[in-house]
């Protein structure tokens, strides 16, 4: 095999829950809570329901099926990933990683999940198995350059090493896994440019998700894939990367572990407007009311103008586009002074006063708010009033940024707040101490009974 899915696979061999230090525990935690609170708030949106159906029509039977998050129906294992995972994704109030490529590594957690009841895995297992899928994946993030694809084409590759190693699979067929993945998902950027195929970026991850396991389950049924995947001709770094790249060392060993350096979400939007959503909180409560805008003009960084204020950000013409429009998102909160589901309703993305708004918008980068990214994402807001007067915010960072990490109480209360659509307060709060205490479940299965509507 070539080096990288030798190191990939000789990484999978090696974690496990005992060797990961009390913070990494409580982090793969945090992230586990954070993700299926994301994923519950979105169990009645109607891209949810297109993915949940396909999952609903198949049944699964004894020692294979994957349980359909909220309900109590056992599918097939990937239709049951790919619905979970629509869920997670489809909000947008799931964690995010900044670095040379940006992405969800959480959207991995239904496929490990999906795993663990195939393999009757403990809790234990699935919270390391969670840390090496951001390990892989954020470390792809960080050196590989894939030109003109989505970063879901990482999500495949860690998603087969993780499920991998909970599905309990030797090294050569974890090698055999990450290979059918890698050739078999390469995810096109196309999606993420204009408005008409934003619908898909729901679904994305969630079918890299379900390429990864089902490779997995490929390779456990003796499935075989490439050798060298990445370093032979027409590989991955031929191919897909803009040349050959190598991992850096990978978490564990006085090696930080990645899984601490995501942000997990203050806001449900994209992870590129948390600040500039804070900065326009504090100026809301600050505006004098009555008193009309005349002009505002964002300050922020190359990144988020590059996926968040293209000249299509202008004119969202929907839930998704409007989750990716800094435009959109500085004008509705300085109008309602919050920023949440109801923003988000299509009443409210084509209310004529935030039309009218987002066109005295002007957004340009700052070099040095630019050289400070990803490590910070700066945006400064100045809005003038039509009596002249002039309000300006900063924000470099909110709670959940890996520099000012969510306290376990303030993830909690993320998931009540989430969760409240699909479970009742009993329910909640059941879930919520079976999570915490997740290390102590011999069998993750059982979790899922406690994610289903009374």
């Amino acid at each position: 095999m070539d080096r990288v899915t030798a190191a990939l696979c000789d990484y999978a061999g090696a974690i496990a829950y005992e060797l990961l230090d009390e913070r990494t525990q409580h982090q793969a935690k945090v992230i586990l809570v954070d993700s299926i609170a994301s994923a519950l708030a979105a169990t009645r949106h109607p891209s949810v329901d297109i993915a949940r159906t396909l999952a609903l029509q198949a049944r699964g039977h004894d020692g294979w099926s994957s349980t359909v998050l909220g309900t109590r129906h056992r599918s097939t294992p990937e239709l049951a990933v790919f619905a979970n995972c629509t869920m997670m994704r489809c909000l947008d109030h799931n964690d995010t990683y900044h670095s040379h490529d940006t992405g969800h590594p959480s959207d991995q957690i239904p496929g490990i999940l999906a795993a663990a009841e195939l393999a009757g895995a403990s809790g234990r297992e699935v919270l390391s198995a969670t840390v090496l899928a951001y390990e892989i994946f954020c470390r792809l993030c960080d050196v590989a350059t894939i030109r003109g694809w989505q970063s879901a084409t990482f999500t495949a590759i860690s998603s087969a090493a993780a499920t991998s190693q909970v599905l309990g699979l030797s090294r050569r067929q974890t090698a055999n896994a990450i290979a059918l993945a890698v050739v078999s998902h390469a995810a096109l950027k196309v999606f993420t440019h204009g408005s008409d195929g934003l619908m898909w970026l729901t679904y994305a991850d969630a079918n890299a998700v379900r390429q990864g396991l089902f490779a997995a389950l490929l390779a456990r049924q003796g499935v075989e894939g490439p050798s060298r995947p990445f370093e032979d001709e027409n590989g991955f770094f031929e191919r897909v990367s803009a040349g050959p790249f190598r991992l850096p060392a990978l978490g564990g060993n006085d090696h930080g572990y990645r899984i601490h350096d995501v942000l997990v979400k203050k806001y449900g939007t994209c992870s590129h407007l948390q600040t500039a959503a804070e900065a326009a909180l504090e100026l809301h409560a600050r505006l004098t009311p009555g008193v009309p805008i005349r002009s505002i003009r964002v300050v922020t960084n190359a990144r988020t103008i590059f996926n968040c204020a293209r000249p299509d950000r202008w004119r969202p013409d929907g839930q998704k586009a409007a989750h990716v429009s800094l435009p959109y998102c500085v004008a509705v909160v300085l109008l309602d002074g919050a920023i949440g589901e109801d923003q988000y309703t299509d009443e409210r993305i084509h209310d004529p006063e935030v039309a009218r708004l987002m066109q005295r918008v002007e957004v340009v980068e700052s070099p040095a708010y630019s050289d400070r990214y990803p490590e910070s994402s700066v945006t400064a807001i100045e809005v003038v009033d039509e009596h002249g007067a002039a309000f300006v915010a900063e924000c470099s960072a909110t709670e959940g940024f890996p520099q000012i990490p969510m306290t376990a109480e303030q993830v909690s209360e993320k998931f009540d707040r989430l969760a409240a659509p699909a479970l009742s307060p009993r329910l909640r709060q059941a879930a919520l101490d079976v999570l915490w205490n997740v290390e102590c479940l011999e069998d993750v299965g059982l979790l899922f009974g406690l994610l289903a509507a009374d």
